[in-house]
């Protein structure tokens, strides 16, 4: 039976819009912001001339984007091949054929929407998201404005780059993951990295105060409507009978109530939002990120996981000490399709179980820190649990950025009393807490936003660990210029 009439069989474009819309039903903004990893040499060119890392010579050198078309080109061609089939002599033209042509074309113009939009995401109500996976981080990231001027770059191996986010691997976004051994992350940290020796590895910890009252409101309130809502019998449409949903059984559901009291729990207590991201440069065959035990960080709801990416984009929010400081939509969207979020809130004494100096007796084993004398029996007054330090305590540091010169050895834990201050770092603007590796050796450095905050940052440290040793550390690890 010929229909020529009929426009849809004989352009794929109904078929691929009802494909598309089908996969992204679950959140179609993704139709319009992309999730996608990036990699290739314009993206690094751009990223390395925008700081500074690049020769006049290799900045004029701009790279050729002709390579990341190709694959799109491809899908194209394979598309129109197909959608065409149908002028081919002897083509059958009843409509179930050529609706079969189109489909199969619109099928491969899916394929190329998948590559540039990434993964369709996952529908609601389930508890466990697939992993290994991208993570919501690379959606944040900006992209770079270029600028110029760089030192001559020495000869290298063949690095394998990788950047990286830690954050809730399920994406419960009640959870407060700490460590469960006190006072030794750090320490076993540091000690994953000299087993792994990466040729460079940096790892930050990002952290803010933050106040998620409202945002706590809403999913308590989203979460008790997908209570009422899994509840309600759905209906057989064959028999027409009442059925119990099969949602009933799993453990979204089984959960939500343990859940909804966590967030009671979060609202009457004071929180920090914590980040965690890093790169990872190695020219051996399985060095990977995934050295380090990011998920022996977990709470009764969630773990921490490490997603990693390959985006260059990512080293100019390392460079920056950027973080995702408004988490509200992924609370919002947690009964939803949900993602994990690219920052993640713990309690006070959550947070000083991850950000701490080494102590402990790990530290004999730690070869790689430049290790100094304590001066916690010599330190300045102890600041009160709660008061803010004087801004005159560190009239030496004059940069936001600084490093340990000598890291205190402390082979005994501190005792509980001592530490507490450890919990009141985080301020109302961002900090940081750094690991840099390279050749053997290990950093610690602190950042603030501005030079009277980093004074007050190391002023609490003071507090815990006595009179820091510190320098005057570069916004670019040295590392980076060899890149």
């Amino acid at each position: 039976m010929d229909v020529p009439g009929i426009w849809f069989l004989y352009t794929p474009l109904f078929c691929w819009g009802a494909f598309v819309l089908l996969l992204y039903r679950h959140d179609p903004s993704r139709l319009l912001h992309p999730f996608r990893d990036r990699d290739g040499p314009r993206d690094w060119w751009t990223v390395k001339l925008g700081l500074g890392l690049l020769t006049p010579q290799q900045a004029a050198q701009k790279p050729s984007s002709r390579g990341r078309a190709l694959p799109y080109v491809a899908y194209l061609v394979v598309a129109a091949a197909l959608s065409l089939s149908w002028a081919v002599p002897g083509f059958p033209l009843d409509w179930y054929f050529l609706l079969a042509a189109q489909a199969a074309s619109g099928l491969v113009l899916t394929m190329a929407t998948i590559k540039h939009l990434g993964r369709p995401p996952r529908r609601s109500f389930v508890d466990v998201l697939r992993y290994p996976r991208l993570g919501s981080r690379i959606r944040h990231i900006q992209d770079p404005a270029p600028a110029a001027q760089a030192e001559e770059p020495e000869a290298r191996p063949k690095w394998r780059a990788r950047f990286f986010s830690v954050s809730l691997r399920n994406g419960t976004v009640v959870s407060t993951p700490s460590y469960p051994e006190k006072q030794a992350f750090c320490a076993s940290l540091i000690r994953e990295l000299e087993a792994a020796n990466p040729d460079f590895a940096w790892v930050q910890f990002l952290f803010v105060k933050s106040v998620h009252g409202p945002a706590l409101v809403r999913l308590k309130n989203s979460l008790r409507r997908a209570k009422a809502e899994i509840e309600q019998p759905s209906l057989d449409l064959v028999s027409g009978e009442e059925r119990p949903k099969s949602e009933l059984s799993r453990d979204f559901y089984n959960r939500v109530d343990s859940r909804m009291k966590k967030v009671d729990d979060l609202a009457t207590k004071p929180l920090v939002t914590l980040a965690i991201q890093g790169m990872w440069v190695s020219s051996k065959e399985g060095s990977s990120v995934d050295a380090l035990q990011f998920d022996q960080c977990s709470d009764e709801h969630d773990s921490l996981a490490a997603f990693q990416y390959r985006d260059p984009r990512m080293l100019r929010e390392l460079v920056d000490r950027r973080m995702v400081t408004d988490i509200g939509e992924y609370l919002e969207r947690y009964t939803k399709s949900r993602l994990e979020p690219p920052s993640f809130m713990v309690t006070p004494e959550g947070f000083a179980s991850l950000v701490h100096l080494p102590a402990g007796e790990a530290v004999e084993s730690l070869l790689s820190v430049p290790w100094g004398n304590s001066a916690r029996g010599y330190d300045r007054a102890k600041i009160e649990e709660g008061a803010k330090p004087d801004a005159g305590l560190r009239e030496d540091i004059t940069s936001n950025i600084v490093e340990l010169s000598e890291v205190p050895r402390m082979e005994k834990i501190l005792e509980e009393a001592s530490i507490q201050p450890l919990g009141h770092l985080a301020s109302a603007t961002v900090r940081t807490f750094e690991l840099i590796y390279a050749a053997g050796h290990t950093e610690l450095v602190l950042s603030a936003e501005t030079v009277d905050d980093m004074r007050k940052y190391a002023g609490l440290l003071d507090s815990v660990y006595g009179d820091l040793k510190l320098a005057t550390a570069g916004k670019v690890p040295a590392f980076l210029r060899q890149l």
